[in-house]
């Protein structure tokens, strides 16, 4: 369980950037400006245009480098003026970096990202079993139930009942007749 406390999580980015209200449309994604290396994230998104019906409030793509581009490995929709808890999946070794999307609405926006830099609490990934005395346990287990079987086949002087011989007989075809009208 992660840690609540403002000692363990640091202000990594802040960035605010107003869009020219005479050419409304399309917002470009950008870049933050930082490379992280944290599995969470809080990231906090708002706009000073925010109407209450607003909900959306943007998108947080992770990129890492690769092979000399970048590989986008997930995005994270936000909701407008909370601060969203973010689950990085770390599916290289290194930093990454993060690129925002604001919505096409805002007239402009204000991020922050808070890195979590207390201790994680350490999942077991690993099980380690000694098959070595599993299996020969489990061979002697197969070898009493066999003894067990033949033991009680014996008190009831059993033996299996032979299979049944198939049937050789041809199968019959029945004889139909026809009859042609002219």
């Amino acid at each position: 369980m992660l840690s609540n406390s403002s000692s363990d999580w640091a202000l990594k980015i802040f960035k605010k950037k107003a869009f020219d209200a005479q050419n409304p449309g399309e917002i470009p994604i950008a870049y933050l400006g930082k490379k992280l290396g944290a599995e969470y994230l809080a990231v906090y998104s708002a706009s000073t245009g925010y109407k209450p019906t607003w909900d959306f409030g943007g998108t947080i793509w992770v990129a890492y480098n690769l092979l000399g581009s970048y590989a986008f490995t997930s995005s994270h929709d936000l909701r407008i003026s909370a601060v969203n808890l973010i689950q990085i999946p770390l599916v290289f070794e290194g930093e990454y970096k993060l690129f925002f999307k604001p919505p096409k609405w805002f007239p402009d926006y204000e991020i922050k990202v808070w890195e979590y830099t207390g201790e994680i609490p350490q999942q077991q990934t690993e099980i380690n079993i000694d098959l070595s005395d599993f299996s020969a346990q489990l061979l002697t287990a197969i070898a009493e139930l066999q003894a067990s079987l033949q033991l009680i086949l014996d008190k009831l002087d059993m033996e299996p009942p032979p299979p049944e011989p198939p049937d050789l007989e041809p199968p019959t075809v029945q004889q139909q007749e026809f009859f042609f009208f002219q």
